[in-house]
């Protein structure tokens, strides 16, 4: 009975330490949350305005639908 006493005590203060070591964990979790959404708001502030949508310039090279012709011998 002692035997088994002594390592259900040592179970417990294992216990105890984990759990000291999870509530550490999770308050700098907390600490990191805060500290990134405070961040996040202030780059959310202070970026810049998106630049204004120009007209679509066609592209220069041919597509794979026109290259597909080609290979085959057609022409699009």
């Amino acid at each position: 009975m002692r035997h088994n006493n002594r390592i259900l005590q040592w179970r417990i203060t294992a216990l105890e330490v984990e759990a000291r070591g999870m509530l550490g964990r999770l308050e700098q979790f907390e600490y990191d949350r805060e500290r990134l959404r405070g961040e996040i708001e202030y780059r959310r502030a202070n970026q810049p305005d998106p630049p204004e949508p120009t007209e679509a310039q066609p592209d220069p090279s041919p597509g794979w639908v026109d290259r597909i012709a080609r290979l085959f011998g057609g022409s699009r």
